[in-house]
């Protein structure tokens, strides 16, 4: 079984999953746009000759280049891919203990973890902050908190 502080740890994860993975996807972009970038292909580059259909030297060393990075950023895209599955996979199994708790473990867990009870923008929150909102004191808050990671790390997968 997990102790707290690694639990503790582990939502501190999970509520910058989201932008994590954001980040990751940028990446993935940028790649794409980068492979794009070369090589530019145009159908003014065939053989030069107006109305023509035969792929001219412009063109084929365009389309070498395009293979060329594209098969040496194929390690860098897989990689970026599979953080992003495994990122995608420790949310799965976050959510699925949070499911074990109680309706307000779980609002205190989204919000001191990750700021937010729905997918809107938001930044964690501190106990303080969370007891103003729920009309509890700061001290019953981390109570229910204590209560949500002790489920939570008896369903953890890990």
């Amino acid at each position: 079984m997990m102790v707290r502080r690694d639990i503790r740890r582990l939502l501190r994860r999970w509520g910058k999953a989201d932008e994590e993975i954001e980040a990751l996807e940028d990446q993935l972009k940028t790649i794409a746009d980068e492979i794009d970038a070369v090589g530019g292909l145009h159908a003014q580059n065939f053989d030069g000759m107006p109305h023509s259909t035969e792929i001219g030297r412009p063109t084929e060393a365009s389309v070498l280049k395009r293979i060329g990075l594209a098969e040496r950023y194929q390690d860098r895209i897989a990689e970026i891919t599979s953080k992003i599955q495994a990122l995608e996979d420790f949310k799965d199994m976050v959510e699925r203990a949070l499911l074990w708790t109680s309706p307000d473990e779980e609002y205190v867990v989204r919000m001191k973890y990750v700021g937010h009870f729905e997918k809107t923008e938001g930044s964690p929150l501190t106990f303080a902050k969370i007891a103003q909102l729920m009309d509890l004191t700061e001290r019953r808050v981390k109570q229910i908190e204590l209560s949500a990671i002790t489920t939570i790390a008896e369903k953890i997968e890990m």
